[in-house]
């Protein structure tokens, strides 16, 4: 495979920041793809408002904001460019903009060699599918937008692409790894059986094949939180690309359903939204292989002393160990 194409920020984009207390203020130059009318006398078009009002977030990632001069435009700093999360966001909204029109944010401008890279995007409509359960038509509208995303773009674009950020080829060694470094759970017997059962599964035929996967190549979210899957009506419409690459249809779907803001959603529904993937005998296996990753990797994050541990409610670790066990 070849190294990625980078497409070029513009440059006429510059991105300044200033710091207001807690909150990141961004100050956009104007640049020729900007709304009409929207630059002032000073060559801004306004400031950025830190977004509260539970549409937009912040996350560890990254920082979102709205133009005070024209919300529906957003402004995404980057607090960590270490897995290029910029440059792939950037690819991702002018790959989806040429390939897939109006599945994703329109890309507007970036700097992406500032210190804290920066893209600016246009606002969708629509509410976060994370924190209520999905049956029939609201699954059928997200397996239909997966579907263009994983269907658009040609395969001589996806041969030039990087791995997404969900890739076992690196993923597995790097969990395997992270796992065995933590003591072994005591107190709680269902937490240590799911956790020697996670150490000893790396050590499978299973585990082995997840790596040597050879199926038909998609582009690829590789990150499938459900705050990040807007429903309009009844279309569905995605952000926030930070891990996108080349990957499978079986490893997207698998992060999906066993991503934990799936877990408000029964999983008789996820059983029926799979069946109708069109899945062959091959890609369920991989299917239900990295399903049993995905679940892995979520009981290392809800460990003590990880990062999902106190950002989850009580018994949530207990959970996962529970469905670890069960896949």
């Amino acid at each position: 495979m070849g190294s990625e194409p980078e497409r070029s920020a513009q440059p006429s984009c510059a991105l300044e920041a200033a710091v207001d207390a807690n909150i990141i203020v961004i100050l956009v130059r104007s640049a020729p793809t900007f709304p009409a009318g929207s630059s002032t006398s000073s060559g801004l078009v306004g400031v950025e408002r830190a977004v509260t009002d539970g549409l937009l977030t912040q996350a560890s990632t990254h920082q979102l904001s709205l133009a005070s001069d024209n919300p529906q435009l957003v402004v995404k700093r980057y607090v960590s460019s270490a897995h290029r999360e910029p440059q792939r966001e950037w690819r991702a909204l002018h790959l989806l903009q040429e390939y897939a029109p109006g599945l994703a944010p329109e890309p507007v401008c970036a700097d992406l060699s500032a210190d804290r890279a920066v893209v600016v995007m246009s606002r969708l409509p629509g509410e976060p599918m994370r924190g209520r359960p999905l049956r029939g038509g609201c699954l059928d509208s997200l397996g239909e937008a997966l579907q263009r995303l994983h269907t658009c773009v040609p395969a001589r674009v996806l041969d030039n692409l990087s791995p997404s950020g969900s890739d076992p080829t690196t993923g597995a060694p790097k969990l395997r790894r992270s796992l065995a470094a933590l003591r072994r759970p005591e107190g709680d017997p269902v937490v240590s059986a799911a956790y020697d059962h996670a150490l000893a599964w790396f050590d499978s035929a299973e585990a082995a094949k997840l790596i040597d996967f050879e199926g038909p190549v998609v582009f690829g979210r590789g990150d499938h939180n459900l705050a990040n899957f807007l429903l309009d009506g009844d279309h569905v419409s995605l952000v926030d690309f930070e891990d996108s690459g080349r990957a499978d249809r079986p490893c997207e779907l698998a992060e999906l359903v066993e991503h934990i803001s799936a877990r408000t959603t029964p999983d008789r529904e996820w059983h029926t939204f799979l069946s109708r993937c069109e899945l062959d005998a091959r890609e369920r296996r991989r299917l239900a292989g990295f399903r049993r990753f995905q679940a892995i990797m979520w009981l290392l994050l809800l460990m003590p002393g990880q990062p999902g541990h106190q950002r989850n409610p009580p018994g949530t670790l207990r959970h996962q160990a529970e469905r670890l066990l069960g896949l």
